[in-house]
């Protein structure tokens, strides 16, 4: 028997003004409401237990994530929740508040760190994971996918060149982006024992981009307004359904692909971004129901639950023989990082020479052995731009970040430890068969292939049965396949941790499996934690005192 709670519960700060993590653009600002960011926890108990909740944010930080636990322990001990059972994720809205990172590179567009937004995302987990613990009822489980077909315009691969340097895949036209990515939804239908709908989850990967950076409104996007439609088709008078849309591997895959009239930025099929929301959504929910309504005829028998969470240093994970040997790297991140990409650009290519040169002449801008053909601008390590430290930079201030990086810098308010996390927990829920991998990073589409395949042969399982969850108790940019890698574009320069990150993440889940069905006190944990930050550090760069060099 499987006990279920299933809750929802407002997460929208109040704060306005204030930056949008997604874009990572100082204009990008929270000035109005579009839709209302919800935290959908859901509660499973049976042999063991753990808490499964989607946050219509855009990443989870790893300071959220041990908050949420600590509070969870020290004021609800009787739920017998830690950070190894429960597991956050986040729809990847790029319209949703920052300013609740402690690494800086993640705060400097914001500007700053915000205990508002900070304490509102996590006293709104908390609160939706006890009523979904106290809502707590006997369940059915069902488990079931469906493919979109191909005329939906639901998603594309817009980096379709690094994704045709993949061995392992069929070259497809830029025209066949729409074919460049995984078309698969899945779904986990949740029922009371006596069959009403309690809820469901269903795992698709896209971007939730369809709100873009020249709106200054708080909105759920895509995934959140899929959650909103569902919720109201299911919905009765005494009962409320929660339904969540969690991201798979979505770092290449985007909702857009129409550079309107007039318009620099491509978008959906509407010049719309509001109605563009909207229509992606009801693609997702149309596509729910009918896995839903099917998934009846698919009850999962075996119900019994299992977690494990391993925190790593991503810097230095050693790769299984069978993946080939060597080790991920310091996180550092390339010239094209600065770029963005077609759907949300960053700064102009000639300031991204300019950095480029700057970098040349401050000392050697690639690091083979460890980042192969990266052109490295920032290593967050040592803290430095175009190799300088931070507090020394020779940058001209012509870009509004680049600016709040340098002033900071020299007013000695960046913090000495590193610019983007680098301990991070990868993470494994089980029911039964079905096996939530989470990941805190964005992995491209070929990415999530590769792990669900590797996965699958060791579990001697179908794939099917594997889910990559990214976006997941932490975040530190992407995970690209080595040749996507080797293309050193967006996502390529945005893989932290070198060539073999992929590989890396492939490797600690082979070690966590190894460990899974082990007694409690029998597993072999890693001893490492991760690293945080001081109140007092907090409220040096909080974004009340950081926003004037914004807005000067």
């Amino acid at each position: 028997m499987i006990l279920v709670g299933t809750s929802k519960v407002n997460i929208t700060p109040k704060t306005r003004d204030i930056g949008m993590f997604g874009w990572a653009m100082v204009f990008n600002t929270a000035k109005a409401v579009h839709t209302e960011l919800f935290a959908r926890a859901f509660y499973f108990e049976n042999n063991k237990r753990f808490v499964y909740v989607v946050c219509d944010i855009g990443s989870i930080s790893v300071r959220i994530h041990t908050e949420v636990a600590k509070i969870l322990k020290e004021k609800y001990p009787e739920l017998g929740l830690n950070e190894e059972n429960i597991f956050l994720t986040a729809t990847h809205t790029h319209s949703s508040p920052g300013g609740y990172s402690e690494y800086f590179l993640y705060l400097a567009s914001i500007p700053g760190f915000s205990f508002e937004v900070f304490n509102t995302y996590v006293n709104g987990i908390v609160e939706a994971i006890v009523s979904a613990a106290k809502n707590k009822q006997e369940a059915n489980l069902y488990y079931d996918y469906g493919d979109f077909p191909a005329e939906i315009p639901v998603a594309f691969n817009r980096r379709i060149n690094a994704y045709n340097a993949n061995k392992d895949v069929e070259r497809v036209h830029k025209k066949d982006s729409h074919l460049a990515i995984d078309r698969r939804m899945y779904l986990l239908r949740i029922d009371s024992k006596e069959g009403k709908p309690l809820g469901s989850i269903a795992w698709f990967g896209v971007h939730a981009t369809c709100v873009h950076n020249d709106k200054n409104h708080i909105s759920s996007d895509n995934k959140g307004i899929a959650s909103l439609f569902m919720e109201e088709h299911f919905a009765t008078k005494n009962h409320d359904f929660v339904a969540a849309f969690p991201q798979l591997p979505a770092g290449d895959v985007s909702p857009n692909f129409i550079k309107h009239k007039g318009d620099k930025l491509e978008r959906g099929v509407s010049p719309d971004d509001f109605k563009n929301a909207e229509i992606n959504a009801k693609f997702h929910y149309d596509l729910a129901i009918q896995i839903h309504s099917k998934a009846v005829d698919s009850p999962l028998k075996n119900t019994e639950l299992n977690h494990i969470m391993f925190y790593t240093d991503f810097s230095k994970i050693p790769i299984e023989e069978d993946l080939g040997g060597g080790f991920t790297a310091y996180p550092a991140l390339g010239s094209s990082f600065l770029l963005g990409t077609r759907e949300g650009p960053g700064v102009p290519w000639i300031l991204e020479r300019i950095v480029i040169t700057i970098a040349a002449l401050n000392g050697p801008i690639y690091d083979k052995q460890n980042h192969a053909n990266k052109r490295i601008v920032i290593n967050s390590i040592k803290r430095t731009l175009a190799n300088k430290p931070i507090d020394k930079l020779a940058i001209p201030s012509i870009e509004p970040t680049l600016k709040i990086l340098k002033k900071c810098g020299e007013l000695n308010i960046v913090p000495k430890y590193s610019l983007t996390p680098y301990i991070m927990p990868l993470h494994i829920v089980a029911i039964g068969d079905i096996k939530i991998l989470g990941a805190p990073t964005e992995i491209t589409t070929v990415g999530g292939r590769r792990i669900k395949k590797y996965i699958a042969q060791l579990l001697n399982t179908d794939e099917n049965n594997i889910l990559v969850n990214p976006y997941s108790n932490g975040y530190a940019g992407y995970t690209t396949t080595e040749e996507e890698y080797y293309k050193q574009l967006y996502e390529g320069a945005s893989t932290h941790f070198g060539p073999k990150t992929l590989k890396g993440i492939m490797s600690v889940y082979k070690r966590m499996l190894r460990e899974i069905n082990k007694e409690q006190n029998d597993r072999n944990y890693p001893t490492i934690k991760p690293l945080y930050a001081s109140e007092e550090i907090l409220k040096k760069m909080e974004f009340n005192i950081l926003k004037k060099f914004r807005d000067s």
